[in-house]
């Protein structure tokens, strides 16, 4: 194997059909040409998928990547592509997903996971320090995914005082069960892989959900004790983030920011984007949240400085409105 720094080395690949489980050591040759993430996820999903292959075959592949600084102390790095051929529009599908459990992925070992097959029974993967299971999820099938969560985190025998401490935990509500073909896949209950129907192609394969734990891996990649790449680090926030005007925006509202700007530009997306102007524009904008749905501005993803969630409750009054 070659030390990789900000790499694991190894992908973790899942035969949902027969239940077998096995660790292949990463692909150097597409890691040095494709990296990570997107390009290296599309290359795998380009060699597993055979032409005409149904989005809903258990012959789908879905490939989750995450880039070389994720789990990195560097800002805005933990990110993972989730990769499939889209049910939506029959061609290659890449969403990607945010939060903890891209980062936490690293920390178990693993720098992507491959998920092949379809399972006779509903079943959720829980990955943990370099080992994975597949486990019963029958009692969770049509839960939606706040309560899906909360029960795997229940049943991995943990107790963590916050979120953040504990198992991280990907999982798909009852839209695949409703046949809906852009549903998305949940990570850390607020943040979403959205484009493209992988929830509906993970349903398909009736896996409900995927539980990633790393506690006795170092909780930072080698790169991270690095000089240069610390200064680089410190550097990049200070001047790209911190003391970037536009940035500013991000940390006070979050992306509903951009709303307006892309409005101004033409750039909204509207009517499957037939058009970049939408009639409605200030009813959904940062200010509009402000006054209708926010609760508060919170949290982040794992190591960012950024910091652009907002929680929002939607009331029946503001549904009528």
């Amino acid at each position: 194997m070659r030390p990789g720094r900000a790499y694991c080395g190894q992908i973790l690949k899942v035969d949902l059909s027969t239940g077998k489980i096995a660790h292949e050591e990463i692909r150097w040759e597409w890691v040095d040409k494709y990296i990570g993430g997107k390009g290296l996820g599309i290359r795998y999903l380009f060699e597993l998928l055979r032409p005409g292959t149904d989005a809903y075959s258990p012959d789908n592949p879905i490939v989750l990547m995450t880039g070389p600084l994720t789990g990195t102390i560097a800002s805005t790095m933990s990110r993972m592509a989730n990769v499939t051929k889209s049910p939506a529009t029959g061609t290659m599908s890449d969403s990607y997903s945010g939060g903890y459990f891209p980062a936490e992925l690293k920390f178990a070992g693993f720098d992507g996971v491959i998920i092949t097959g379809r399972s006779q029974k509903p079943v959720y993967l829980a990955v943990k320090d370099g080992n994975a299971e597949l486990k019963d999820a029958r009692h969770l099938w049509g839960k939606n995914v706040f309560e899906t969560t909360d029960l795997v985190v229940q049943e991995s025998g943990e107790k963590p005082r916050h979120y953040e401490d504990g198992p991280k935990i990907g999982c798909i509500g009852p839209a695949r069960e409703n046949k809906v073909r852009f549903a998305a896949v949940a990570y850390d209950k607020h943040h979403f892989a959205g484009r493209g129907g992988t929830g509906a192609v993970m349903g398909s394969k009736n896996l409900k959900a995927m539980s990633v734990r790393g506690t006795k891996q170092l909780r930072a990649l080698s790169i991270n004790s690095e000089p240069t790449f610390l200064s680089m680090v410190r550097e990049l926030i200070k001047k790209e983030i911190q003391e970037n005007p536009d940035e500013e925006m991000l940390r006070k509202v979050g992306t509903p920011g951009i709303v307006s700007l892309s409005q101004g530009g033409g750039l909204l997306p509207t009517k499957n984007f037939q058009t970049g102007v939408f009639a409605k524009a200030e009813q959904i904008n940062s200010d509009a949240l402000a006054d209708t749905i926010l609760v508060r501005h919170q949290s982040t993803c794992y190591s960012c400085s950024i910091g652009c969630r907002n929680v929002t409750e939607v009331k029946m009054e503001n549904m009528q409105a």
